[in-house]
């Protein structure tokens, strides 16, 4: 173990989930309670980074924005951490480049940046710094979940392709934004006609008994940053029997 300092403010200046507990938390906290959110620094214990560490860190600084939210790239961790155990894999690293979900996201740039810097390199950034305590939340026994029980994440391209009207499946399927702080891009909820699914027989036919209805089968759970986290919408999984993480 060695101990790091985070350069520069740790945390959004809106931000209002804190896990207290220790250093990094309850400096990020006294910081939002006194208005001092810049040139805050603390240092905080983290572990010269094994495999799950960097490859967690990396994806959560290569696709969040790079305005350095550490909830943002928290959640992220978060999201990708649920999705690891629940398609089945135990090292990060293994499900990154063997689900072809994230299989873009090994690719970009900043995943790349990450990863081909020395621990030196990182303690110099503050965006890494935040990356790697964001994986450290992620992996630990009782982590804080920022993402609020998120499958995905859509981000400003998202965003701009529903604003020019082109394909975007999960828009199309139904979307709402529970809360309005969650809607960053300025964009209207996906509302759909009511779809009612049935339970099907033997023969796999309709029956007349309703399994559930549904008008959208997507919703927010938080926003920060420049990213929006989403899961399947509770009505869409209880009527149509879908996995959340599928």
């Amino acid at each position: 173990m060695a101990t790091y300092k985070i350069p520069g403010s740790l945390c959004a200046a809106d931000s209002r989930q804190i896990a207290f507990g220790n250093a990094f938390d309850r400096a990020c906290s006294a910081a939002i309670t006194n208005q001092q959110l810049e040139g805050l620094s603390v240092d905080i214990d983290v572990a010269d980074q094994d495999d799950d560490h960097q490859a967690l860190a990396a994806i959560a600084y290569g696709e969040a924005s790079t305005k350095d939210v550490y909830e943002e790239l928290a959640a992220i961790a978060n999201v990708v951490v649920r999705m690891m155990r629940a398609r089945g894999y135990s090292a990060v690293r293994a499900f990154l480049t063997g689900d072809k979900t994230y299989a873009y996201g090994v690719k970009s740039v900043r995943y790349g940046v990450y990863s081909n810097s020395s621990m030196a390199g990182i303690t110099r950034s503050r965006g890494m710094m935040l990356a790697l305590r964001a994986a450290e939340n992620a992996l630990s026994a009782n982590p804080t979940d920022y993402s609020n029980g998120a499958y995905f994440w859509e981000g400003a391209d998202f965003a701009e392709k529903v604003k020019k009207g082109k394909s975007s499946q999960r828009y199309e399927r139904g979307f709402k934004f529970t809360k309005p702080e969650h809607n960053i891009y300025g964009m209207k909820d996906n509302i759909l006609p009511k779809t009612t699914v049935y339970w099907k027989d033997a023969r796999n036919k309709d029956t007349t008994r309703v399994r559930g209805e549904y008008e959208y089968a997507y919703e927010t759970t938080a926003a920060y940053g420049g990213t929006v986290f989403i899961r399947y919408a509770p009505q869409w999984v209880s009527a149509t029997g879908g996995k959340e993480w599928q």
